[in-house]
């Protein structure tokens, strides 16, 4: 009896671990449809076939009858997508039909799900121009918490239970920077708080926000948070309370300033910096606001950052005074800053105007800065996309190398251009551009200005019964087919 019962157990635990290995699970509902299919390995199993059904299958009569793609594979797993969301699908594998050895795996159960954003009549992503190259990239959209390829199809989305912790949730969450990390994984951040989630939606790792840095009780991420190579994580946060000017007279006010705090995988400050130590010991003490002169009040607005791991710099922009400032890691100081300079006086404000409320700082292996410069201060400008060259021995310290225009058809003196965009430089130099705000047009430009690929992402309005431009922050997008492989298979 005891010998039955060792052996029962073992045929559990090795049937278990067989189910185990077994991908999409066992009757799940996904949350996309482009999918990672897989079997238990077998030592002497000849893969040949994946089979698909539309429908939830019991019998082999019936799936066979139904079997919408038929894929063939050469190892126990494979990468395949469906054709429809909120459906039902029955799969398994099957040796090939030459094959010596004659298997077939049981027969499988899955289910897509739906949300508003997926609905391409409630919401598309408009292709303007198909791409040439990159035929097999995907695309970010974070307001649209949706994953599309480059023909403008959504085959990933961000499931409802990521917003379980703002249940009952009275407004429209805010969801931001969505993208790629390094490590395989997706981050963003909701409402103030930064995550690491799965191609599932699971929740991988979620920003402690103690206060530890920024005081209050609260970290207030915003903006940019990032998977570093070594593992770590890097995110925009908030310093509340701090008194400025921080002089002696009778108009000071409390504001908030920023901080950038890296954490390490179990959510311990490794490092952080923050803007009000250096606002105390920089020009910016002579910096008068055009709203209000008298109480000086002062808000960077830092919007974006970019660890240069190599060289150990941060490059932090600062939106509200058009400057980026130029940090030494680890130590914090300072090595230079970008943008306008202040001197004693309010007529005495000078330096550069080679951007105005910009987003995105880059930086490329060669050294050059990738910017999305808003472009605010000049009434109807494009916003541009800059290209920039840190240089000592001029004025400024930096000079601008290239530069395009995002005008389109778009009459910029009647948006606000102050809201998002990013610019990311792509391995054969190209751009990939999201302009952000109300107008977010996204696009592929070469360094010849040629636009390679254009979409714009719109809402259907239905008191107007039209499409009209939808509003995004970023847009981030995948072209290397390993690491979307790597996204797929890393749950």
């Amino acid at each position: 009896m005891y010998k039955l019962s060792i052996l029962f157990c073992f045929l559990f635990l090795f049937l278990n671990n067989l189910r185990s290995q077994v991908l999409p699970k066992e009757g799940t509902e996904l949350n996309y449809r482009l999918i990672g299919f897989a079997v238990a390995k077998g030592e002497k199993m000849d893969y040949g076939l994946l089979q698909i059904a539309n429908g939830d299958f019991q019998s082999e009569d019936s799936f066979t009858d139904n079997i919408i793609r038929t894929i063939p594979v050469d190892s126990n797993k494979v990468i395949c997508e469906v054709p429809f969301w909120a459906n039902e699908y029955t799969w398994r594998m099957i040796s090939s039909p030459n094959s010596s050895e004659d298997f077939k795996t049981e027969l499988y159960h899955f289910s897509t799900a739906t949300i508003p954003e997926i609905e391409t009549g409630k919401m598309r992503l408009r292709i303007i121009k198909a791409a040439n190259n990159y035929k097999k990239a995907f695309v970010f959209l974070d307001n649209n918490r949706t994953l599309y390829d480059i023909q403008g199809n959504p085959v990933w989305f961000l499931p409802d239970k990521v917003f379980k912790d703002l249940v009952p949730m009275r407004t429209m969450p805010e969801l931001r920077d969505l993208k790629l990390s390094c490590k395989g994984t997706i981050t963003y951040l909701l409402n103030s708080q930064a995550y690491e989630i799965n191609y599932n939606g699971d929740i991988l790792w979620k920003a402690p926000n103690t206060g530890e840095v920024g005081g209050d009780n609260t970290e207030r991420y915003h903006h940019e948070f990032t998977r570093l190579s070594s593992g770590h994580y890097m995110v925009l946060g908030q310093e509340r309370g701090v008194l400025w000017p921080p002089v002696n007279n009778n108009n000071r006010n409390r504001s908030s300033f920023g901080t950038i705090i890296e954490y390490d995988e179990k959510g311990n400050v490794i490092w952080s910096w923050k803007s009000s130590s250096y606002l105390s010991k920089s020009d910016l003490l002579y910096y008068h606001s055009n709203s209000d002169s008298s109480n000086r009040l002062l808000y960077l607005h830092e919007n974006s950052f970019y660890f240069d791991e190599k060289n150990q710099t941060i490059y932090l922009s600062c939106r509200d005074i058009s400057r980026i400032i130029k940090i030494k890691y680890p130590e914090g100081n300072v090595l230079n800053s970008y943008g306008k300079s202040y001197q004693p006086g309010l007529s005495s404000q000078k330096g550069q105007d080679l951007f105005c409320k910009q987003h995105s700082i880059s930086k490329s292996e060669k050294g050059y800065l990738y910017l999305y410069n808003n472009n605010v201060c000049t009434s109807g400008a494009a916003p541009e996309v800059l290209i920039m060259k840190e240089n000592a021995r001029i004025p400024g310290g930096i000079r601008k190398v290239w530069e395009y225009a995002c005008r389109f058809d778009q009459d910029f003196s009647k948006t606000d251009k102050t809201i998002g965009g990013n610019v990311i430089k792509l391995p054969d130099s190209t751009l990939f551009v999201s302009m952000g705000g109300e107008y977010s047009r996204i696009f592929i430009v070469n360094r010849k200005k040629e636009i390679l690929w254009s979409a714009l992402p719109e809402i259907w309005n239905v008191s107007a019964k039209k499409w009209q431009a939808r509003e995004q922050y970023r847009a981030s997008i995948i072209v290397d087919p390993k690491e979307l492989e790597k996204l797929i298979w890393t749950q």
